[in-house]
Parts: structure tokens; sequence; C-alpha cells
């Protein structure tokens, strides 16, 4: 009994042995299992805690959430931000400060990362506890996958580009308000990188070229095809020239508009080099002048009108002169004249009738009667002369009447009948229907209509017609004489209307040369003008502009004349 007692413990320890003999490598690795995952859990603590160190040293708000987006952690600066304590937050629904503008989009989005397990980025405004202010974040997070590939965490961060915003705000407002002014000065803007030829153009760039803003993509072809062709070379030769010899680009030149409008532009610009002097980029703007070169050809043409005005008003002024000079020398000597005329009057009215008693005494027989028609005809235009004489002076200003046309018409022609008749002429009278009355001394109109066609007599060959030619205005009354006759030459045209002037040969009708300087000078003082047009060897036209009510007019010959009639149409 005490051997197989003693046998049995022997094989029992024998076995004990064997057995754990055999569990020695088992043993080995379980401890060395169990030392692994305790160096495992050892490195997770440490990188947890190195983890939450980093989120806590970082500026950013730093977040984990579970797969349903459940907060999980959160830093010390969300809790600084929300003010709440980082434990408070967790399982927090931070959407409840998120800008009302913002929330829809930002809670769809983070649900579609949700559900999608897509990188989750955007900028939202949250409303910050210390201020209660909204700030600008920028959120971002990352799902952390396991070996399975599904999410056990997302990790995120937000932020703060409040300031960013703002100065994206403030260059945005600079940007539009730079655009505004552009438009507002026609001013457009341009960039050219040398390098590889890309141009940027801005809106009003495009707008001055008559495009809309962006609608094409600016290069050198477009630039040079829309150069108006006579500027073309000379606009593509300045911007060689800035890049390859560094000369100022600087230069007016015009462009073509898809439509054929053409406009007038003003191109600067500024070369960047590098620091070997190659050109790397231009950059300068474009300034649409149109309107400065319109008001600038406006400026010329005002210039040259006023410089031809007052070359007019100068050759008036001289014309004036003259005429002033006439009237005084006319005056002076009428005023003689007269004295003269006045003192052998009588004595020629007395030879006058002594004459025609002797006259009658003297037989047709008489070898020495042909001397009777000689003196009586001298003793007529001694009696003319001094008819004239007593014209060149007057004391007295001639009282204005209402005057009737056809009345001055119909005594013309009978004074006149008789010349044309001995010359062969004959006189046609055009004129409108009805001509209104004038109001100017009815004589002296007579006096100057009976001078103009006694001078256009002696002008017209025989057998050739004279016209006297009336028409009627809102404003005046154009009375002209025309004659067929040898013209008026261009040397003598200018004295035509002196005293004393006179081309007719001497001889008892040549006259004392103040026919024409009188007619001036009366019509002159009831408020017209005479113009005269005249070609050599086609005849003369001598017109009379006379308004329709004519001022009261003070006329001597010492007065000064009116500048409205100073021209005389030659």
């Amino acid at each position: 009994m005490t051997d197989e007692r003693g046998e049995f413990q022997g094989k029992l320890g024998r076995s004990l042995v064997e057995r754990t003999e055999k569990r020695i490598p088992s043993n080995a690795e379980l401890r060395a299992d169990i030392a692994w995952r305790m160096r495992t859990e050892t490195t997770a603590q440490d990188s947890e805690a190195h983890f939450r160190l980093l989120c806590e040293a970082m500026p950013q708000l730093v977040w984990t959430a579970d797969r349903t987006g459940t907060v999980v952690y959160v830093n010390q600066q969300v809790g600084d931000f929300f003010g709440r304590s980082p434990g408070e937050l967790t399982g927090w629904r931070w959407e409840q400060v998120l800008h009302p503008d913002d929330r829809p989009e930002c809670l769809r989005r983070w649900q579609e990362a949700l559900e999608t397990g897509h990188t989750y980025e955007m900028e939202f405004r949250l409303r910050r506890a210390s201020d209660q202010t909204y700030r600008w974040l920028m959120a971002r997070a990352a799902p952390l996958r396991d070996s399975q590939g599904w999410i056990v965490t997302w990790c995120g961060s937000c932020t703060d580009i409040t300031e960013v915003k703002q100065a994206e705000a403030i260059l945005q407002k600079k940007e539009q308000d730079l655009l505004t002014a552009q438009a507002q000065a026609h001013l457009g803007s341009w960039t050219w990188d040398i390098r590889t030829g890309a141009k940027t153009w801005s809106d009003e760039h495009y707008r001055i070229f008559g495009l809309a803003p962006q609608s094409i993509q600016p290069c050198y072809e477009v630039f040079a095809a829309a150069l108006h062709e006579e500027d073309r070379e000379r606009g593509l030769r300045a911007a060689q020239a800035a890049v390859e010899e560094g000369a100022p680009y600087d230069i007016e030149c015009r462009i073509v508009r898809p439509g054929g409008e053409i406009r007038h532009v003003h191109y600067r610009g500024e070369m960047t080099r590098d620091g070997k002097g190659r050109p790397l980029r231009m950059a300068g703007t474009v300034l649409d002048i149109t309107e400065r070169k319109r008001l600038e050809e406006q400026l010329a043409r005002h210039n040259e009108e006023l410089e031809q005005r007052v070359a007019e008003r100068t050759e008036q002024v001289r014309t004036l002169e003259t005429q002033r000079a006439q009237r005084e020398k006319l005056a002076s000597f009428g005023q003689m004249a007269a004295g003269v005329a006045h003192e052998i009057n009588n004595p020629i009215a007395g030879i006058k009738n002594a004459f025609q008693v002797l006259k009658q005494a003297i037989p047709d027989a008489c070898p020495q009667y042909h001397f009777v028609g000689m003196i009586d005809r001298e003793i007529d235009r001694v009696s003319h002369i001094v008819k004239q004489l007593y014209q060149l002076y007057r004391t007295e200003s001639p009282s204005q009447q209402r005057v009737d046309l056809e009345i001055v018409i119909h005594d013309l022609t009978l004074l006149v009948a008789s010349r044309l008749a001995q010359r062969h002429l004959s006189l046609t009278i055009d004129r409108d229907g009805s001509i209104p009355p004038l109001h100017l001394p009815p004589g002296d109109l007579l006096q100057v209509l009976l001078n103009l066609v006694n001078n256009a007599i002696d002008s017209s060959p025989e057998q050739t017609v004279m016209t006297l030619r009336v028409r009627g205005a809102a404003e005046a009354v154009r009375i002209s004489v025309t004659d067929q006759g040898r013209g008026i030459p261009p040397e003598v045209l200018p004295h035509i209307f002196e005293p004393f002037f006179t081309t007719k040969a001497s001889g008892p009708s040549s006259g004392m040369g103040l026919g024409l300087s009188l007619s001036q000078s009366l019509i002159q003082a009831m408020g017209g003008r005479i113009d005269v047009q005249t070609r050599v060897g086609e005849g003369t036209t001598f017109t009379i502009l006379l308004p329709i009510t004519s001022p009261s007019i003070e006329r001597t010959h010492s007065s000064q004349p009116r500048e409205e009639i100073s021209s005389h149409g030659y």
C-alpha cells in the first residue's frame, strides 16, 4: 500500500515536472505579451499625453468627435472661446453658436462629411463668449479609421481668420473703389508678362476697347488688331522700344472698337527688370481721351474762328477808320463847297434867266447859233455841280417817312427813261408781290437808286438789259441793280466808295466822283448797307440792304459810321 502510494507520488511529481517544463515556452510568450501590452499601453498613454499637450499648445481650437459627430475632446482654447470648461463641452451641441446665415450650409456639409467620410472644410462664423461677437473661423476635420476602414474618430481644428477676412474686405472694398474710379475716369489698367507673353486687363480696359469685361483672353495680337491702321506701326514700335531700349512707354493712339467706333487712348507703362537688366514685366494704364480730343479739336476750331473774327474785326476797324477819314474829308470839303455853292447859286440863276432872254433874240441863221446849245448845256452842268455841292453838307437831318417802294420805283423809271432810250438800253423791274413799307427819307432813297441806275447806264453796252430786283424778308428789304457792263477791276474795287474817286473819262458827263460815296453815306444813315459783286467782263451788281423798321438816326456827315454797315461784300 505504502509502495503503491509512493509510486503514485513519484509519477505525479514526474508528471508535474514534465508539464512544467512543457509550459515554460508558453509562459515566456505570455510574459512577453504582457510586457508588450504594458509597453503599448504606456506608449498610447504617452502619445495621448503628447497629443493633448500639443493641442493645448496650439493657438487653434482643436477637438475630436466620435463617428457620429459627438464631441469627445476639446482643448483649452475651445473652452476659452465658448466661456466653458473643456469638460462641459463634451457632447455639447456647438451649432447653437453658429451665425444664423451660416448655420444651414455648415450643418449640411458636416452631415455630408459624416455620411461620406470625406474631409470637412469650411469657413463660418461662431459667437465668442467673451464679447458676444461673431468671429470667422476656418474649420477642417479628417476621419481616423481602424484597420478595417471604419471611422473611429474625427479630428478637427478651427483657426480664427477674422483679421484675414477683415483685411480681405478692406482689400475688396479698395479694389471696388479702384474699379469705380477707373470706370468714372475711363482709366483702365493692364499687365504684360514679357517672358510668357501673358496679359491681364482690368474691367475698364475691356470697356474702353468696347468689350465685355473678361470676355476674351487679352494678348499681344488682340492689342495689335485693335490699333487704328494708321497708328498700328507707331504703337507697336513704342512697345518694342520700351522692352528693348528701356524707352518710356507713353503714347497716344487710336483704337477701333468691334462696331467700328474710333476712340483715342493714352497708354502709359513701367518696366520691371531682373538683376541683370532683363525685362520681366510691364504694368500700366490706358486712359480714354476721346472726349478730351474732341474738346481740343473744338478749341482749335474756336481759336481759328476767333482769329478769323479778329482779322475780320481788324479789317472792319480799318474800313471804319477809312470811312471816318473820308467822312471828315467830305464834311470839311462839303462845308466849304456849300458856302461856295451858296455864293454862286444866285449869279448862276441870274445868268440862266438872262441867257433864256438872249437865246430868244438870236436867230437860227446866226453863224454863232451853235454856241447857244453849248452855253445852255454848260449852264445846266454848272447848276448840277452846284446842286451836288449842296448835297455834300446838310445842316438838318431829313425826316423819316413811310415810303412805298412802288412809288419810288415808278418815279425812278420816269427819271431814267430818256437816258435809257438814248443808249438803247432797257430796265427790267423784278420784285416780290408784296414788299413791306419802309420808314426812311424818301428823297434820299430815290437819289441813291438814281445814282446806281445812272452808273449802270454809263457802264452798260448798248442793246443790253439792266435789272432792278426787289426782295422782301422778315427783317430787311434787298434792292439790287445789275448791269452787263465791263465790271470793276480788282485794283479799282477798294476805292469806289471814296469821295472824288472816278474812273469816267473827263467830259461834260464825267461828274465829280461823289455819287457812290454820297449814296453809301445816305444808306448808312438809314441803318442799311451797300454791297457790290462784280466780275470783269461780265457785269456788276450793287445791292442795298435796308431794315424794315429803320431806326431814327440823326444823319450828319461828321457822325461815326455804324459797324454793321461797313461791309461792301468784296
